[in-house]
């Protein structure tokens, strides 16, 4: 109520006046120490309220350049390292005159030569603050190099993973200017990483002795923090010079001694697992000593607990082998550990069906980007397919859609040798496949099965091979009335993805001109949100006098002024909305496409391949071709042309999104 908010008037005096009193004596070296430090400690801490209440925001930029700002200069380190800090509380105001915000800035930076310790270290936590508000970082680059080196400099004498949060703001806001450094940073960064190890083992050594401080878990813990902060801003450099292959190389030594501790560095798999990932995919090329990390995630993803982590696992998996299918194809070790990781986990009896998911889906990637090259693997996985979704009958739709994908991209593979293989086990496999494609919706008519783009994609290229297999012929299971019936399954399931395909696209572009429409009723909504939220605990309620402006009343005259300034919509940002159209059938949340994955088949166009697939099927079978144009005349007619219009676009959809890759994956794939 009103004493609360008296109260707080009271203690803002308080510090104001501490702070104007010493003000007015002209030798800083004179002023009270201890109470403008404390002073200026009690406004920071209340910088959250100040930088929301009317009679004290406004103010706030006059407060910083009268009393924070005179205190950098103070011949008392204390009152330099409160400065900075005191400084970084407020460093996201709005300032009226841009060269306070400057000024400050310059003064926290020039704090990084400090001739006392402490006063450093301030200085670079408090910078992070600066670099995140600050719109314009042209006159930072020239100094770049030097605030680095002191940022190092400051490392080897201070552990503090605040200093690491500061290097990762640096890096996300400079991006690919950081280039010309990113080698000097990950070797300070790991040097920082390798000092953690060191002291973790010596105190270790130590207590083995007896010797211990008391403080061991509270040490390996902090330790365990500012490992994992090194790590983290090694994964944003790698990151910023994404367009930078031949750097790569230089950062994998340095990096590759760290990677290798993975089995001992449990706590810090997850970033490890990362940076192999960011160094698999954007090197130019994966080195043969990269390859030495292979066996190190496989050997802790042999321990029951790490299999939670085995879809983190499979991203730089898919990297070694789509991008080194060479050394992965001739090494029987690594194919045979492939198997036996998902042999591992399809197993009921020990691993849940959310976990068992990403098995499936490091079959897929063998077999999609080793094509005729791993006739070894390809009945091992049909097997271990087949028997998880015949006998163990998952209950999530979309497992039983991952395993029969596996026996989808088999018929891809080499639909012969999958017909003989599946064999005698084909036709129930058929039969499964049939009835997923016809299970529906009862009330809205939608798949229950193969609810993504992906799927779709996958089973229409997989049921034209198994039509055109030999051998699958040669079982008998390829009669008229099975053909028939496959034919129209196809069809169905073409149709369904050409209007999925389109439908999504129309979604896309709605959703983007509406989100432009709506950019200002957005901004409207946050200029509410901050004008009309409540004080903490209600501590700061209002004085209720008939001159104080409502909540609502200073919503509305912050959005006239919003109004009345013209500007402009903030940029748009998609990732907050592009995922709200995921099919609204699936119930499991798992239906979404894996965007920015590679593969093989991303150069094959399904319409163009059917459309190739009924001229063979008139040249070798016209009656067959007859009767299904007569049944589905339309929709035949309607994937036709089709057809023809996605020969002229698909080249072209390619040859931008070949544009688009990173320098060290421009030779993915053929088009």
């Amino acid at each position: 109520g009103k004493r609360k908010t008296d109260f707080f008037g009271t203690v803002v005096h308080c510090a104001v006046e501490v702070l104007q009193t010493n003000a007015q004596i002209p030798d800083l070296g004179n002023r009270d120490r201890s109470r403008v430090d404390g002073a200026l400690y009690l406004v920071g801490q209340l910088s959250d309220v100040l930088k929301r209440e009317k009679g004290y925001k406004e103010s706030l930029e006059d407060m910083l350049v009268a009393h924070v700002q005179p205190s950098f200069q103070s011949p008392h380190g204390n009152l330099r390292a409160k400065a900075c800090w005191t400084a970084a509380q407020f460093a996201d105001i709005k300032f009226n005159d841009s060269k306070n915000f400057v000024n400050l800035f310059w003064n926290v930076c020039n704090c990084l030569k400090d001739p006392e310790l402490p006063v450093k270290v301030e200085a670079v936590c408090s910078l992070r603050a600066f670099i995140d508000s600050s719109e314009d970082l042209e006159t930072v680059k020239p100094i770049l190099p030097q605030l680095l080196d002191e940022f190092f400099k400051i490392m080897d004498q201070v552990e503090s993973e605040d200093i690491v949060y500061t290097l990762e703001t640096i890096t996300e806001k400079f991006g690919e200017e950081i280039a010309p450094y990113a080698l000097g940073m990950t070797t300070n960064l790991a040097q920082a990483y390798w000092k953690c190890v060191k002291e973790a083992e010596e105190r270790a050594n130590a207590e083995d002795e007896n010797e211990g401080t008391g403080n061991a878990d509270y040490d390996d813990d902090f330790q365990a923090l500012q490992s994992s902060g090194c790590l983290r801003a090694i994964s944003t450099i790698l990151t910023s010079v994404s367009a930078l292959p031949e750097v790569y190389p230089q950062l994998e030594q340095i990096l590759l001694p760290i990677i290798l501790r993975m089995e001992i560095d449990i706590d810090l798999f997850e970033e490890l697992l990362e940076i192999v990932g960011y160094i698999t995919y954007y090197s130019p090329q994966i080195s043969q000593e990269m390859w030495q990390v292979w066996p190190k995630m496989l050997a802790v993803l042999d321990n029951g607990w790490a299999l939670q982590y085995f879809e983190h696992v499979l991203i730089p998996m898919d990297n070694f082998i789509s991008r080194n299918t060479d050394i992965f194809v001739s090494s029987a070790q690594a194919k045979e550990d492939t198997y036996k990781l998902c042999k591992k986990v399809l197993t009921p009896e020990e691993v849940m069906e959310e976990d068992m998911m990403t098995a499936p889906k490091l079959m897929e990637c063998v077999l999609t980007n080793c094509k005729g090259r791993v006739d070894d693997l390809l009945p091992l996985y049909l097997q271990l397919s087949v028997q998880s979704l015949i006998e163990f009958q998952p209950e999530s739709r979309f497992l039983q859609d991952l395993l029969m994908g596996v026996v989808i991209n088999g018929l891809i593979y080499d639909a012969d040798q999958t017909a003989k293989h599946l064999q005698p086990a084909l036709p129930i496999v058929m039969e499964k496949l049939c009835n997923m494609l016809e299970l529906r919706s009862k009330s809205s008519k939608k798949r229950k099965h193969f609810l993504r783009v992906h799927d779709k994609k996958i089973v229409a290229l997989g049921l034209m091979a198994l039509m055109q297999s030999q051998e699958a012929n040669n079982q008998n299971l390829l009669n008229e009335q099975s053909l028939m019936h496959l034919m129209k399954l196809l069809v169905s399931l073409l149709e369904d993805l050409r209007h999925q395909i389109e439908s999504e696209n129309s979604q896309y572009q709605d959703s983007l001109k509406a989100y432009v429409e709506n950019a200002a009723k957005l901004q409207e909504n946050d200029v509410y949100e901050q004008y009309s939220r409540q004080r903490d605990d209600e501590d700061f309620e209002e004085d209720e006098n008939e001159d104080e402006l409502t909540p609502q009343e200073r919503y509305k005259q912050a959005l006239d002024k919003v109004k009345a300034s013209g500007n402009a919509a903030a940029p748009l940002d998609h990732s907050k909305w592009e995922n709200d159209f995921s099919d609204s059938d699936d119930s499991e949340g798992f239906a979404e496409d894996d965007d920015g994955s590679l593969s093989p088949l991303d150069d094959i166009d399904v319409f163009i391949t059917f459309g190739s697939f009924m001229q063979a099927l008139q040249r070798t079978t016209p009656q067959m071709s007859q009767l299904v144009r007569a049944q589905a005349a339309s929709e035949v007619a309607n994937l036709m042309q089709h057809a023809m219009k996605r020969a002229v676009e698909h080249p072209k959809e390619r040859e931008e999104a070949r544009k688009n890759l990173p320098p060290g994956q421009k030779n993915f794939g053929a088009l």
